[in-house]
Protein backbone atom coordinates (compact mmCIF):
# COMPACT_ATOMS: atom_id res chain seq x y z
CA UNK A 1 0.00 0.00 0.00
CA UNK A 2 0.96 3.45 -0.78
CA UNK A 3 3.13 5.15 2.08
CA UNK A 4 0.70 8.00 1.62
CA UNK A 5 -2.44 6.78 1.82
CA UNK A 6 -1.05 4.32 4.95
CA UNK A 7 -0.43 7.64 6.33
CA UNK A 8 -3.71 9.25 5.71
CA UNK A 9 -5.66 5.99 7.07
CA UNK A 10 -3.66 6.83 10.40
CA UNK A 11 -4.65 10.46 11.01
CA UNK A 12 -8.02 9.56 10.17
CA UNK A 13 -7.95 6.44 12.57
CA UNK A 14 -6.52 8.75 15.10
CA UNK A 15 -9.28 11.69 14.23
CA UNK A 16 -11.97 8.80 14.67
CA UNK A 17 -10.49 7.42 18.05
CA UNK A 18 -10.00 10.50 19.50
CA UNK A 19 -13.91 11.93 18.75
CA UNK A 20 -15.05 8.92 20.42
CA UNK A 21 -13.15 9.62 23.78
CA UNK A 22 -13.95 13.04 23.66
CA UNK A 23 -17.74 12.82 22.97
CA UNK A 24 -18.13 10.98 25.84
CA UNK A 25 -16.16 13.42 28.03
CA UNK A 26 -18.28 15.84 27.15
CA UNK A 27 -21.63 13.89 27.45
CA UNK A 28 -20.30 13.53 30.97
CA UNK A 29 -19.19 16.59 31.96
CA UNK A 30 -22.06 18.81 30.67
CA UNK A 31 -24.07 20.33 32.95
CA UNK A 32 -28.11 19.97 32.24
CA UNK A 33 -30.39 23.01 31.77
CA UNK A 34 -30.91 24.86 34.78
CA UNK A 35 -34.63 25.93 35.24
CA UNK A 36 -34.08 27.94 38.50
CA UNK A 37 -31.63 30.00 40.17
CA UNK A 38 -29.46 28.50 42.63
CA UNK A 39 -29.36 26.62 45.02
CA UNK A 40 -33.21 26.07 44.14
CA UNK A 41 -32.38 23.98 41.01
CA UNK A 42 -29.91 21.42 42.63
CA UNK A 43 -31.73 21.06 45.08
CA UNK A 44 -35.10 20.52 43.85
CA UNK A 45 -33.33 18.69 40.92
CA UNK A 46 -31.60 15.96 43.70
CA UNK A 47 -35.54 15.64 45.39
CA UNK A 48 -36.80 14.28 42.17
CA UNK A 49 -33.99 11.95 41.62
CA UNK A 50 -34.20 10.20 44.76
CA UNK A 51 -35.33 6.87 44.83
CA UNK A 52 -38.36 4.70 46.22
CA UNK A 53 -37.05 1.15 47.23
CA UNK A 54 -37.82 -0.18 44.08
CA UNK A 55 -36.43 2.11 42.51
CA UNK A 56 -38.36 4.43 40.68
CA UNK A 57 -37.10 7.88 40.88
CA UNK A 58 -39.62 10.68 42.46
CA UNK A 59 -39.13 12.29 39.36
CA UNK A 60 -40.58 9.31 37.26
CA UNK A 61 -43.50 8.78 40.10
CA UNK A 62 -45.10 12.68 39.10
CA UNK A 63 -44.79 11.57 35.15
CA UNK A 64 -46.52 7.95 35.83
CA UNK A 65 -48.87 9.29 37.74
CA UNK A 66 -49.61 11.87 35.08
CA UNK A 67 -49.23 9.44 32.59
CA UNK A 68 -51.81 7.08 33.99
CA UNK A 69 -54.29 9.91 33.95
CA UNK A 70 -53.98 10.54 30.46
CA UNK A 71 -55.02 7.34 29.58
CA UNK A 72 -57.81 7.20 31.73
CA UNK A 73 -58.89 10.17 29.72
CA UNK A 74 -57.73 8.88 26.41
CA UNK A 75 -59.71 5.08 27.22
CA UNK A 76 -62.69 6.98 28.56
CA UNK A 77 -63.24 8.69 25.12
CA UNK A 78 -64.19 12.25 24.44
CA UNK A 79 -61.68 14.22 25.86
CA UNK A 80 -58.53 16.22 24.18
CA UNK A 81 -55.47 16.38 26.18
CA UNK A 82 -54.25 19.81 26.14
CA UNK A 83 -50.56 19.94 24.60
CA UNK A 84 -47.86 19.56 27.03
CA UNK A 85 -49.76 17.20 29.01
CA UNK A 86 -47.79 14.09 28.24
CA UNK A 87 -44.69 15.31 29.17
CA UNK A 88 -42.28 12.03 29.98
CA UNK A 89 -38.80 13.01 31.57
CA UNK A 90 -37.74 14.56 35.14
CA UNK A 91 -36.97 17.76 33.61
CA UNK A 92 -40.51 17.99 32.84
CA UNK A 93 -41.32 17.12 36.54
CA UNK A 94 -39.07 19.33 37.80
CA UNK A 95 -41.54 22.61 36.04
CA UNK A 96 -44.66 20.22 36.52
CA UNK A 97 -45.30 19.72 40.36
CA UNK A 98 -44.34 23.36 41.53
CA UNK A 99 -45.22 26.69 40.82
CA UNK A 100 -42.96 29.20 39.93
CA UNK A 101 -41.79 33.07 40.00
CA UNK A 102 -39.11 35.16 38.66
CA UNK A 103 -36.79 38.15 40.06
CA UNK A 104 -35.90 38.93 36.20
CA UNK A 105 -35.36 37.85 33.02
CA UNK A 106 -34.91 34.04 33.17
CA UNK A 107 -34.32 34.42 36.94
CA UNK A 108 -36.66 31.79 37.70
CA UNK A 109 -37.71 30.27 41.10
CA UNK A 110 -39.86 27.78 43.46
CA UNK A 111 -41.94 29.98 45.50
CA UNK A 112 -44.66 27.24 46.20
CA UNK A 113 -43.43 23.80 46.80
CA UNK A 114 -46.10 21.21 46.91
CA UNK A 115 -46.76 17.89 46.14
CA UNK A 116 -48.87 17.73 43.14
CA UNK A 117 -49.32 18.12 39.43
CA UNK A 118 -51.96 18.08 36.89
CA UNK A 119 -52.92 17.22 33.50
CA UNK A 120 -55.52 19.45 31.48
CA UNK A 121 -57.56 18.66 29.27
CA UNK A 122 -60.79 19.14 27.44
CA UNK A 123 -64.11 17.89 26.32
CA UNK A 124 -67.84 18.69 25.57
CA UNK A 125 -71.14 17.46 27.33
CA UNK A 126 -74.67 17.98 26.39
CA UNK A 127 -76.88 20.83 28.32
CA UNK A 128 -80.01 18.74 29.89
CA UNK A 129 -82.03 21.22 29.40
CA UNK A 130 -81.53 23.01 26.07
CA UNK A 131 -79.30 20.28 24.23
CA UNK A 132 -76.58 22.51 23.55
CA UNK A 133 -73.08 20.57 23.07
CA UNK A 134 -71.23 22.58 25.93
CA UNK A 135 -67.04 22.89 25.74
CA UNK A 136 -65.12 22.59 29.15
CA UNK A 137 -61.78 23.05 30.38
CA UNK A 138 -60.56 21.07 33.45
CA UNK A 139 -57.49 20.58 34.90
CA UNK A 140 -57.23 17.61 37.41
CA UNK A 141 -54.74 17.00 39.81
CA UNK A 142 -52.73 13.75 40.86
CA UNK A 143 -51.15 12.89 43.81
CA UNK A 144 -48.10 11.23 43.19
CA UNK A 145 -45.99 9.27 46.16
CA UNK A 146 -42.72 10.43 47.04
CA UNK A 147 -39.34 9.28 49.13
CA UNK A 148 -36.48 10.47 50.90
CA UNK A 149 -36.25 14.10 52.82
CA UNK A 150 -36.90 16.94 51.21
CA UNK A 151 -33.53 19.13 51.47
CA UNK A 152 -34.06 22.70 50.63
CA UNK A 153 -31.94 24.96 52.58
CA UNK A 154 -31.52 28.35 51.44
CA UNK A 155 -33.72 28.66 48.71
CA UNK A 156 -36.03 31.29 47.92
CA UNK A 157 -39.17 29.29 48.53
CA UNK A 158 -41.70 31.10 50.31
CA UNK A 159 -44.57 28.56 50.73
CA UNK A 160 -44.92 24.50 51.64
CA UNK A 161 -48.01 23.40 50.81
CA UNK A 162 -48.63 19.92 52.92
CA UNK A 163 -48.73 16.95 50.39
CA UNK A 164 -52.60 14.96 50.86
CA UNK A 165 -52.64 12.71 54.06
CA UNK A 166 -51.09 9.81 53.94
CA UNK A 167 -49.71 10.30 50.10
CA UNK A 168 -45.95 10.44 50.92
CA UNK A 169 -43.02 8.60 52.24
CA UNK A 170 -40.82 11.92 53.21
CA UNK A 171 -38.64 11.21 55.79
CA UNK A 172 -37.86 14.78 56.39
CA UNK A 173 -37.75 18.45 55.93
CA UNK A 174 -35.26 20.59 56.07
CA UNK A 175 -35.94 24.77 55.03
CA UNK A 176 -33.33 26.28 57.56
CA UNK A 177 -31.72 29.23 55.93
CA UNK A 178 -35.06 29.99 53.68
CA UNK A 179 -35.30 34.15 54.14
CA UNK A 180 -38.51 34.15 52.18
CA UNK A 181 -40.62 31.37 53.66
CA UNK A 182 -43.85 32.80 55.00
CA UNK A 183 -45.51 29.61 55.49
CA UNK A 184 -44.66 26.00 56.48
CA UNK A 185 -47.29 22.84 56.55
CA UNK A 186 -46.72 19.47 56.60
CA UNK A 187 -49.30 17.13 57.50
CA UNK A 188 -50.41 13.42 58.08
CA UNK A 189 -46.84 11.90 56.15
CA UNK A 190 -46.45 9.25 58.40
CA UNK A 191 -42.88 8.48 57.09
CA UNK A 192 -41.67 11.73 58.57
CA UNK A 193 -39.80 12.00 61.73
CA UNK A 194 -38.13 15.39 61.78
CA UNK A 195 -38.59 18.64 60.54
CA UNK A 196 -36.35 21.55 61.38
CA UNK A 197 -37.04 25.08 60.22
CA UNK A 198 -33.81 27.35 61.76
CA UNK A 199 -33.47 30.77 61.01
CA UNK A 200 -36.69 31.63 58.93
CA UNK A 201 -37.35 35.42 59.88
CA UNK A 202 -40.54 35.88 57.48
CA UNK A 203 -42.25 32.58 58.73
CA UNK A 204 -46.15 33.56 60.51
CA UNK A 205 -47.86 30.35 59.84
CA UNK A 206 -46.39 26.87 60.56
CA UNK A 207 -48.61 23.42 60.96
CA UNK A 208 -46.65 20.43 61.07
CA UNK A 209 -48.50 17.48 62.36
CA UNK A 210 -49.97 14.38 62.31
CA UNK A 211 -46.86 12.43 61.00
CA UNK A 212 -44.12 10.29 63.18
CA UNK A 213 -42.37 13.27 64.83
CA UNK A 214 -39.66 12.86 66.82
CA UNK A 215 -37.85 15.81 66.35
CA UNK A 216 -38.91 19.52 65.15
CA UNK A 217 -36.95 22.69 65.58
CA UNK A 218 -38.62 25.95 64.17
CA UNK A 219 -37.49 29.36 64.45
CA UNK A 220 -39.85 31.25 62.99
CA UNK A 221 -40.60 35.07 63.28
CA UNK A 222 -40.15 36.68 66.59
CA UNK A 223 -37.94 34.14 67.66
CA UNK A 224 -34.58 35.30 68.72
CA UNK A 225 -33.18 31.33 69.20
CA UNK A 226 -34.52 28.26 67.84
CA UNK A 227 -37.37 26.39 69.70
CA UNK A 228 -36.15 22.11 69.59
CA UNK A 229 -39.17 20.05 70.35
CA UNK A 230 -37.96 16.59 71.08
CA UNK A 231 -39.37 13.28 72.07
CA UNK A 232 -38.78 10.71 74.76
CA UNK A 233 -40.44 7.36 74.53
CA UNK A 234 -42.40 6.06 71.88
CA UNK A 235 -44.51 9.01 70.92
CA UNK A 236 -44.95 11.93 68.47
CA UNK A 237 -45.59 15.50 68.31
CA UNK A 238 -46.53 18.15 66.36
CA UNK A 239 -46.55 22.09 66.11
CA UNK A 240 -48.55 24.60 65.02
CA UNK A 241 -47.37 28.37 65.19
CA UNK A 242 -49.40 31.59 63.74
CA UNK A 243 -47.47 35.28 63.89
CA UNK A 244 -47.00 35.15 67.94
CA UNK A 245 -48.66 32.07 69.11
CA UNK A 246 -46.82 28.67 69.16
CA UNK A 247 -48.67 25.65 70.04
CA UNK A 248 -47.47 22.05 70.94
CA UNK A 249 -49.33 18.91 70.90
CA UNK A 250 -48.70 15.03 71.10
CA UNK A 251 -50.45 13.79 68.00
CA UNK A 252 -54.20 11.70 69.38
CA UNK A 253 -53.61 8.53 67.62
CA UNK A 254 -50.44 7.71 69.83
CA UNK A 255 -51.63 5.04 72.54
CA UNK A 256 -48.70 5.90 74.67
CA UNK A 257 -48.90 6.87 77.91
CA UNK A 258 -48.06 11.12 78.34
CA UNK A 259 -46.19 12.07 81.43
CA UNK A 260 -45.94 15.42 79.97
CA UNK A 261 -43.46 18.34 78.78
CA UNK A 262 -40.71 18.51 80.51
CA UNK A 263 -37.88 21.82 80.40
CA UNK A 264 -34.84 21.35 82.18
CA UNK A 265 -35.56 18.03 83.56
CA UNK A 266 -39.01 19.51 85.22
CA UNK A 267 -42.30 19.38 83.78
CA UNK A 268 -44.18 22.48 82.52
CA UNK A 269 -47.46 20.97 81.46
CA UNK A 270 -49.33 17.52 81.60
CA UNK A 271 -51.88 18.42 78.73
CA UNK A 272 -51.34 16.90 75.77
CA UNK A 273 -52.01 19.97 73.62
CA UNK A 274 -50.45 23.73 75.83
CA UNK A 275 -49.54 26.64 74.08
CA UNK A 276 -45.35 27.59 74.99
CA UNK A 277 -44.07 30.42 74.36
CA UNK A 278 -40.19 29.65 75.30
CA UNK A 279 -37.13 28.80 73.01
CA UNK A 280 -34.31 26.05 73.76
CA UNK A 281 -35.21 22.53 74.52
CA UNK A 282 -38.40 21.68 75.75
CA UNK A 283 -39.36 17.11 75.64
CA UNK A 284 -42.32 15.65 74.97
CA UNK A 285 -41.82 12.60 77.32
CA UNK A 286 -44.06 9.16 77.02
CA UNK A 287 -40.94 7.85 79.13
CA UNK A 288 -38.21 8.60 81.64
CA UNK A 289 -40.11 10.25 85.10
CA UNK A 290 -40.72 6.16 85.84
CA UNK A 291 -41.57 7.91 89.66
CA UNK A 292 -43.98 10.57 87.66
CA UNK A 293 -42.38 13.17 90.06
CA UNK A 294 -42.56 15.62 87.84
CA UNK A 295 -38.43 15.42 86.97
CA UNK A 296 -36.38 13.73 85.10
CA UNK A 297 -33.07 13.38 87.48
CA UNK A 298 -30.90 10.67 88.75
CA UNK A 299 -33.80 8.96 90.87
CA UNK A 300 -35.56 8.28 87.51
CA UNK A 301 -32.25 7.52 85.92
CA UNK A 302 -30.89 4.98 88.79
CA UNK A 303 -34.42 3.28 88.69
CA UNK A 304 -33.72 2.62 84.87
CA UNK A 305 -30.75 1.42 85.76
CA UNK A 306 -31.48 -0.94 87.87
CA UNK A 307 -34.38 -2.36 85.88
CA UNK A 308 -31.51 -3.10 83.05
CA UNK A 309 -29.41 -5.10 85.32
CA UNK A 310 -32.34 -6.82 86.55
CA UNK A 311 -32.39 -5.73 90.16
CA UNK A 312 -35.34 -3.96 89.67
CA UNK A 313 -39.11 -5.59 88.59
CA UNK A 314 -40.57 -3.99 85.41
CA UNK A 315 -44.43 -5.34 84.79
CA UNK A 316 -45.14 -5.43 80.71
CA UNK A 317 -47.02 -2.01 81.58
CA UNK A 318 -44.34 -0.53 83.23
CA UNK A 319 -41.69 -1.28 80.21
CA UNK A 320 -43.02 1.79 78.10
CA UNK A 321 -42.15 4.41 80.56
CA UNK A 322 -38.66 3.15 81.07
CA UNK A 323 -37.73 2.58 77.74
CA UNK A 324 -36.34 5.86 77.17
CA UNK A 325 -35.16 5.46 73.47
CA UNK A 326 -38.14 3.65 72.36
CA UNK A 327 -36.04 0.77 71.12
CA UNK A 328 -38.08 -1.94 72.52
CA UNK A 329 -36.34 -2.82 75.64
CA UNK A 330 -34.54 -1.78 78.75
CA UNK A 331 -30.74 -0.57 79.01
CA UNK A 332 -28.16 1.57 80.19
CA UNK A 333 -28.79 3.97 77.43
CA UNK A 334 -32.06 4.74 78.62
CA UNK A 335 -30.97 5.37 81.96
CA UNK A 336 -27.89 7.78 80.35
CA UNK A 337 -30.86 9.65 78.07
CA UNK A 338 -32.46 10.40 81.35
CA UNK A 339 -30.00 11.35 83.45
CA UNK A 340 -28.28 13.68 80.72
CA UNK A 341 -32.13 15.27 80.69
CA UNK A 342 -32.14 15.71 84.29
CA UNK A 343 -28.62 17.44 84.83
CA UNK A 344 -29.29 19.66 81.27
CA UNK A 345 -27.09 18.53 79.10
Amino acid sequence: MNKNVKNGLSIMLSLILAFMMIVPSFAEESEPYEYFIQPDNDLYAAFLMQTSPSGIRNGEQVVLARAALIDELIAAGGYNVLFGAGVYHDGDALCSMWSLSAIGYDQNYVDICRFYSSVPYSGTMVDPRTGEILCFDCNDPVYPDLYGPLNIPGTRTEVVESPQEGQTHISSVNINDCLYMRSLSFIGQPECTFITAVNCPSIERVDVRKCDLKNITLQPMGYEQPLAISVIGDGSVGATFYRSEMTLGVDEDVPSIFLGWYVNGQRVSGLREFCYDGDGDIYACFAGDVNNDGDLNMNDAVNISRAAIGTRDVSADELAIYDANANGHIDVSDAVIVARLGLGL
